[in-house]
């Protein structure tokens, strides 16, 4: 997955495309909400080989989603990358930070997902960094500034931790063949 910040500003996004290509990795491509991933930036990426499109979507209608997000905007962004990925042909992820502000409304971003067609739908507790259950960013206790404190997955594999490491219910299970 290449993501952080928004990978279509990279200029060498192509070439990291086609380069994991070649080594037999199949590449994501993750955007932050902006209107950088346009039909031919999208065109480009999956004829430079890119398997799948991961985009958020924290909401059923651009109040709820640019609300979560704070930029006005970014539902209809994310719904065209998705529409022309769809178009092209290039799979779909659809991640979805659930919150108090959007847990009445999961029912409405499932149907969405349905109806525009997703290969995987996640799910993802969100917890603010001064809400962690274990520490909070003034003590610098486990889980404190991840932004999130654990993770439900609607998909096939293993959720695991996030890039801070195991969420304040430990770090769960080894995927097959690995150990911790």
């Amino acid at each position: 997955m290449i993501t952080g910040g928004d990978p279509f500003q990279r200029p060498d996004l192509l070439e990291l495309i086609a380069y994991g290509k070649e080594a037999g990795v199949r590449v994501a491509v993750s955007p932050s909400g902006t209107p950088t991933p346009t039909a031919g930036r999208l065109r480009a990426v999956h004829e430079a080989g890119a398997a799948a499109l991961s985009l958020s979507l924290d909401g059923s209608t651009p109040e709820l989603h640019d609300g979560f997000r704070g930029v006005p905007g970014v539902y209809g962004w994310t719904i065209d990358a998705w529409d022309t990925a769809r178009e092209l042909g290039v799979k779909v992820r659809i991640n979805t930070s659930v919150t108090r502000h959007n847990l009445h409304d999961l029912p409405d971003v499932v149907r969405l997902v349905h109806t525009h067609g997703a290969m995987l739908w996640s799910a993802l507790r969100f917890r603010r960094p001064d809400r962690a259950v274990r520490g909070t960013p003034a003590a610098g206790g486990a889980g404190a500034g991840t932004g999130r404190a654990g993770q439900a997955h609607a998909g096939p594999g293993p959720a695991g931790p996030g890039p801070a490491g195991p969420g304040p219910a430990g770090p769960g299970p080894a995927a097959p063949g690995r150990t911790r």
